[in-house]
């Protein structure tokens, strides 16, 4: 069967997320260009969509050929929250902020909506202030480093692991 027509995978992403996913605005980490991402309003969960567009180009999705060219192909995966705010957390390394200021970006009114969720992943990445009732933040270069590293050890743990079962399930003479 031939699929024509832009192609949008995320059907498990629908499944993870009762159905419920919305839209929204942000600047992307890498390009600083707005971009949509899906978020999930009952979870800490973001998702980058991704157009992959080649004319010479054609995907097996299930029981479909899909073509490429200009309709491509758009791939939800998901993103580390903290992945998309490492700019702005970077911006407040000099002085204590609170998250509302962080965030605060008239471009980027989105970034509001993450407020709440973004507040307990960044003891990871920040120096954290408590006066009063309310929390402050200032961001520590060390701490984001070695959260980086440890991120990257356990994907090479996990990719080790995997190789490891793959390898044991292949036969020895082929």
């Amino acid at each position: 069967m031939y699929q024509d027509g832009p192609i949008i995978l995320l059907e498990d992403v629908i499944s993870q997320n009762n159905g419920i996913l919305e839209t929204c605005k942000l600047k992307h980490p890498k390009t600083g260009i707005a971009s949509t991402f899906f978020y999930s309003n009952s979870s800490c969960h973001i998702y980058e969509i991704t157009k992959f567009q080649e004319n010479f180009r054609s995907w097996f999705i299930k029981d479909f050929v899909v073509k490429g060219g200009e309709d491509g192909l758009f791939m939800v995966t998901e993103i580390n929250m903290l992945y998309l705010f490492l700019p702005l957390l970077r911006k407040s390394f000099r002085m204590y902020k609170s998250v509302g200021s962080i965030l605060d970006d008239e471009n980027f009114p989105d970034n509001k909506i993450f407020q709440d969720k973004l507040m307990s992943f960044l003891k990871f990445v920040c120096d954290t202030k408590e006066l009063g009732e309310d929390l402050y933040y200032k961001y520590n270069k060390e701490k984001t480093l070695a959260w980086l590293q440890l991120k990257v050890i356990i994907k090479s743990m996990l990719v080790i692991y995997c190789q490891n079962i793959l390898s044991q399930n292949c036969p020895k003479n082929y």
